[in-house]
């Protein structure tokens, strides 16, 4: 970008600055993964220790009358990041009573992942994504609402549900976790963590993308846009 300095037309600048605005976040870096991923590019959401909150089984009654477990509850504190499970694009971001906050993972043709019960979802239908993209945080919504926070995650191969044990390490369930889970995790990682999940609603998430264009997000070129911004408005002002 040119430098501020080199005009002192005000509606060049004025384009300038929206230009700036307008113009994608700078990435930042990612976090060290604490376990390489699979020979099949696929790793755990959860890059770090979590407790088993519920095995993968089909056949399992359920308490609420229901038959099957289609996935595994990983349970962390809630507001803990949820990494994609492998490279591809998300193609679902909803909401419903029994998965509460959820985002759907087209991985290729064969292989779709599915989180569910997030407290924030940071990405939308149609982004490209991989194991170092942060897709939302743990929480509890959905029919998880009155236990501790966890991710259901869920993998489709070919359309039907699989272990996620097959892809990467999956810790015995504890039954003295699951009866006691304060015992060794904090609820949630922090009180901002669980206020942005209070505040967090999929409708307004997805209303911010709804003519294409993402809101403007914090960048390198801040310090640029406010300089701009100071040397648009003394221009205005003479």
């Amino acid at each position: 970008m040119k430098s501020f300095a080199q005009t002192s037309d005000p509606n060049a600048l004025l384009t300038e600055l929206k230009q700036l605005i307008q113009s994608p976040a700078t990435p930042q870096p990612s976090v060290p993964n604490s376990k390489p991923a699979s020979t099949t590019g696929f790793r755990s959401p959860i890059h770090g220790d979590w407790k088993n909150a519920g095995d993968f089984n089909l056949s399992m009654k359920r308490h609420h009358g229901g038959t099957g477990h289609s996935g595994i509850d990983m349970s962390i504190s809630g507001g803990t990041p949820i990494y994609s499970f492998g490279s591809g694009i998300v193609n679902k971001v909803g909401s419903n009573d029994l998965g509460g906050n959820v985002v759907g993972i087209q991985h290729d043709k064969n292989t779709w992942s599915y989180y569910a019960h997030l407290a924030t979802i940071k990405v939308q239908e149609g982004d490209k994504v991989d194991t170092n993209t942060v897709i939302g945080t743990v929480g509890n919504t959905g029919n998880a609402r009155s236990s501790w926070p966890h991710l259901h995650f869920g993998v489709k191969v070919n359309g039907s549900w699989v272990n996620p044990a097959q892809f990467f390490n999956v810790p015995k369930y504890d039954h003295t976790f699951a009866n006691n889970p304060q015992k060794f995790q904090k609820q949630w990682l922090s009180e901002q963590s669980k206020q942005d999940a209070k505040n967090f609603n999929v409708a307004d998430h997805k209303r911010k993308d709804s003519d294409g264009t993402r809101l403007a997000q914090p960048s390198r070129n801040v310090d640029d846009i406010v300089k701009l911004a100071e040397y648009f408005y003394k221009l205005a002002i003479k």
